[in-house]
């Protein structure tokens, strides 16, 4: 089983601040079977492009990818061990935000990137969280269950 996780961001403040968090922390991490690729965009505009982008540019060979985002810590061996669950196919597993998978964290099956790579624009003025979620629900794929998420507030 190989899963790339695939991280949104981009290089001015703060997210350039988050990203070398991110490589420090739980990026520092080896897991097998787990690697990370970073895509950056300069803002919501091009962030469907730049997925579109990554998407297209991962050598092949990977089971799921799992999209993130600059601000989300990921437990690369727990993501492990939960891909093992989900279906082969058709999957496309996060938190559902009403017919989208929430931007924090949303795994793709091979079939359901291959959409999006066919599918996405080069632009959008709506979040690419949303937008995947109407593309993918306009080509019959719903948000698939069983997603989990833990958040941690300091305030």
């Amino acid at each position: 089983m190989r899963v790339v996780v695939l991280v949104l961001s981009c290089r001015r403040s703060p997210y350039d601040v988050l990203l070398a968090a991110q490589q420090r922390t739980w990026d520092s991490v080896v897991v097998g079977g787990v690697e990370t690729a970073y895509y950056f965009c300069d803002g919501m505009e091009d962030m469907t492009g730049r997925l579109r982008d990554a998407l297209r540019g991962l050598d092949g060979g990977w089971d799921f990818v799992f999209r993130t985002n600059a601000s989300s810590y990921v437990d690369k061996v727990r993501l492990f061990d939960r891909v093992r669950e989900l279906p082969r196919r058709g999957c496309y597993c996060g938190i559902d935000g009403d017919g989208f998978a929430s931007g924090s964290g949303f795994f793709l099956s091979p079939d359901v990137a291959g959409m999006l790579v066919e599918e996405l624009s080069e632009t959008s003025v709506e979040a690419e969280d949303v937008v995947v979620g109407q593309l993918l629900a306009a080509c019959g794929v719903s948000v698939t269950p069983g997603a989990e998420r833990y958040d941690y507030y300091w305030f």
